[in-house]
């Protein structure tokens, strides 16, 4: 995300119509989030925001969505990611191709089994 993008979602999102007036925005510490000038540039002036930054490091601790919505899915992916780097280390298991088949395969069989899983992306070459 660049700059302008993030003032773009401050201006679309965070201060939106249907947004409230008063908000509180906890972000990770991507650095443009400092940026407390960039913000203001964009914040109408009936508005109020505090930006809370999560310390570098910590976000997979803390972040809600790491924490709950995708933990699970990581904690697969992990398990899988170690096998296939033990099993065949010279395959480039963080390309992008690797990583869809891999989220793809997650979502299809709804981690019934993981040796299921581990079988059907030892297959993908």
């Amino acid at each position: 995300m660049t700059k302008n993008l993030m003032k773009t979602f401050f201006e679309k999102m965070v201060f939106g119509p249907t947004m409230p007036k008063n908000t509180l925005l906890i972000v990770d510490s991507w650095s443009s989030w400092k940026d407390n000038d960039a913000i203001e540039s964009v914040k109408p002036r009936v508005n109020k925001v505090k930006v809370l930054i999560i310390l570098a490091g910590c976000t997979g601790s803390v972040q809600p969505c790491d924490v709950g919505l995708f933990g699970g899915f990581k904690k697969v992916v992990k398990t899988i990611t170690g096998h296939g780097q033990l099993s065949n280390p010279t395959y480039k298991i963080f390309s992008r191709d690797p990583t869809l088949k891999l989220a793809n395969n997650v979502k299809c069989y709804q981690v019934r089994k993981l040796e299921n899983i581990i079988s059907i992306y030892d297959n993908y070459e």
